[in-house]
């Protein structure tokens, strides 16, 4: 089961991050890149909010510096609730851009 499937900016560009510990790294590269806002774009998550919940704690920090924006793919529609992640997202203050 992979956490991200996606996650971009113009300088980075990273595939298929399932451990936490990846996620923390890219996270960090992040924040010392200086970026104007960054966009979590399609298929972030393959499962349920509750299992996949606690990998999604070093992406609560670029919330804290950068305008953070949330497109779906298909696979938040396949594996589980998608609304329920789209409130998770909107209630940490990742604008979510579904059909916006």
């Amino acid at each position: 089961m992979s956490l991200l499937m996606w996650l971009g900016s113009d300088k980075i560009v990273v595939k298929h991050i399932t451990i936490p510990v990846k996620v923390s790294k890219v996270v960090d590269k992040l924040l010392d890149l200086h970026v104007d806002a960054v966009a979590l774009v399609g298929d972030m998550v393959d499962g349920p909010l509750k299992s996949l919940e606690d990998r999604m704690v070093p992406l609560w920090l670029l919330l804290f510096r950068y305008r953070t924006y949330f497109v779906s793919g298909n696979h938040e529609y396949y594996y589980g609730d998608a609304m329920e992640w789209f409130k998770e997202y909107d209630s940490r203050g990742i604008r979510v851009l579904n059909n916006k």
